[in-house]
């Protein structure tokens, strides 16, 4: 599938104390861990004086850095703040604060090296980008899997995910290294709520950032009274299900993981708020949480799922109670399908004024300069 172009893929790692590894390990390890994940060719070390090591693998170019000095509290100022930071990693600032040294990892492209066997069809202008699913994703993975090596050297005390200026825990880190995917830890979850505020009682919805970049477009969950541990779950398990087909579900087409659940998926074009288009993902029939509905929520009668099918919609009579029912179920999923999506301004009772979603998710990814 092709992506969102990304044109590198970065992590930091933020240390209390300073314990470099050596280059010739970290040669080694790039060497093992590029060839597990089907790389091809050797992995040579770049030194020049005064500059960082670069590792040449495969078609990348992985650039390493370990400094004995904490990076600029601006570089975080667009993850700190999110709710989500804070559920999952209470005392982030202080831990963004005490650091004292870091690492840095980035991987791009070797334009002198192409594997045409994962990116074909390269011209001049995607040249120096990822721009396939299968391309971004094994980047992201050995990038990943870097990042544990250096951790596993000197342990972070927290880890930030540049593609979607995520702030990560060790533990949620070493969570999703145990996990069947990583991307709990590629996808930065982004609540917000029509009512203003995110808390337990309220509707909720998320967009998945990140998502873009592995998947045509954003991963967006509309808002609906459901825990955020559950509809950050699906939609982890959303991206997944259309990585291993490669392929995301038809436009109106149902997705679920337990028994009975329906969550339908539209394929929102491009608009201001969301240049890009989105998968929004819909909840229709979810028992757990006491939804109760399905694709076509009127047509639950065999008979209208067949007149549905078999006849023309110019056929339909809305004099006619049957007809008049499927008609009315057509026209709120062709309105439902159009709907732009919720741009409302969040605000968190416990942890003050938000962004909108749209200027927090798809803007300018975090950088900390040029390296």
């Amino acid at each position: 599938m092709e992506i969102q172009p990304i044109s590198s893929i970065e992590c930091v790692l933020l240390h209390t104390r300073f314990s470099p590894l050596a280059s010739e390990k970290i040669t080694a390890h790039i060497a093992n861990l590029a060839a597990l994940l089907g790389c091809r060719g050797d992995c040579h070390m770049i030194s020049e004086l005064g500059q960082p090591p670069v590792f040449t693998v495969g078609d990348y170019r992985i650039t390493i850095i370990q400094e004995n000095k904490p990076l600029p509290i601006e570089g975080f100022g667009g993850c700190l703040p999110q709710p989500i930071t804070k559920m999952m990693m209470p005392d982030a600032e202080q831990r963004v604060a005490n650091h004292s040294a870091h690492s840095f990892v980035k991987i791009a492209r070797n334009l002198a090296l192409h594997d045409y066997d994962i990116v074909p069809n390269l011209d001049d202008e995607t040249s120096e980008n990822f721009v396939s699913t299968q391309d971004s994703l094994r980047a992201m993975t050995l990038a990943y899997r870097i990042a544990d090596v250096m951790h596993r050297n000197n342990q972070a005390a927290a880890f930030h995910w540049l593609p979607s200026d995520y702030l990560v825990s060790p533990q949620a880190f070493e969570q999703a290294g145990s996990e069947a995917s990583l991307t709990s830890f590629f996808i930065r979850p982004y609540l917000y709520s029509s009512d203003g505020y995110i808390n337990d009682q309220g509707p909720v919805g998320m967009v998945a950032n990140g998502s873009q970049y592995l998947l045509p477009k954003p991963v967006i969950f509309k808002e609906a009274n459901v825990s955020y541990e559950w509809m950050i779950k699906r939609s982890i398990q959303f991206i997944d299900m259309a990585i291993k087909a490669d392929a995301v579900p038809a436009n109106g087409a149902p997705f679920g993981v337990a028994e009975g659940e329906i969550i339908e998926v539209f394929h929102q074009p491009p608009e201001p708020a969301n240049p890009m288009g989105a998968f929004m993902l819909v909840p229709r029939n979810v028992p757990k949480y006491g939804i109760k509905g399905g694709l076509h929520s009127i047509l639950k009668e065999d008979v209208l799922e067949n007149d549905i099918e078999e006849r023309a919609l110019g056929e339909l009579n809305k004099d006619d109670p049957i007809d008049l029912a499927i008609l009315n179920a057509l026209r709120e999923r062709m309105q439902e399908a159009q709907e732009p999506t919720v741009l409302p301004r969040v605000q968190d009772r416990r942890m003050g004024p938000r962004e909108t979603h749209g200027a927090a998710t798809f803007g300018k990814r975090k950088t900390f300069g040029k390296r």
